[in-house]
């Protein structure tokens, strides 16, 4: 029996080398509104978070203001965790683990987020961003949450534990 994987993407992805590192790439066109990766993994508190070894801290995603959703091990981690950032990304979040197209893809195209959509902890990182869109803010923030351009630009698309703090700034 083949072990089964903790996360999920479907054939027509695949890991690719970048010149930043890996990075997932479709091989085949995917329409607008496809399920293109179903995260699985282990709950990791702040502190399961910050013992994992540098490595394998890229990997996780946050998915409530003190949980973190991921691999421990590097043998765990699958196609799933070389998702990347791009200030132009063409996918976003449904719910906690679905990452779905937020428009049609061609094939060959990387697969990205926006991590402003998953991202509100300051113990992931900020980083540096390379994406060299037209709209590249130059780094990717832990608190890029908050800002008004990308609440509206995003919508619909953060993580369900965002999209509630956000309706709770609305109020």
């Amino acid at each position: 029996m083949k072990t089964p994987l903790f996360s999920w993407t479907p054939r027509n992805l695949e890991v690719k080398q970048t010149p930043y590192g890996k990075g997932i790439f479709a091989t085949a066109d995917i329409p607008k509104g496809t399920i293109v990766i179903a995260f699985g993994g282990y709950i990791l508190s702040s502190e399961s978070f910050s013992a994992l070894p540098k490595n394998l801290q890229e990997h996780p995603f946050q998915v409530a203001d003190d949980l973190f959703f991921g691999q421990i091990a590097e043998q765990e981690l699958s196609t799933v965790d070389y998702l990347n950032h791009s200030c132009e990304p063409n996918c976003g979040f449904k719910g906690q683990a679905f990452v779905v197209t937020m428009r049609d893809i061609v094939s060959g195209e990387e697969i990205t987020i926006d991590y402003a959509m998953c991202t509100s902890s300051p113990l992931l990182r900020d980083i540096e961003c390379g994406c060299g869109t037209k709209s590249c803010r130059g780094f990717a923030r832990h608190n890029d949450w908050q800002r008004m351009d990308l609440q509206k630009k995003y919508r619909g698309y953060f993580q369900w534990y965002l999209e509630e703090k956000i309706k709770a700034l609305r109020e």
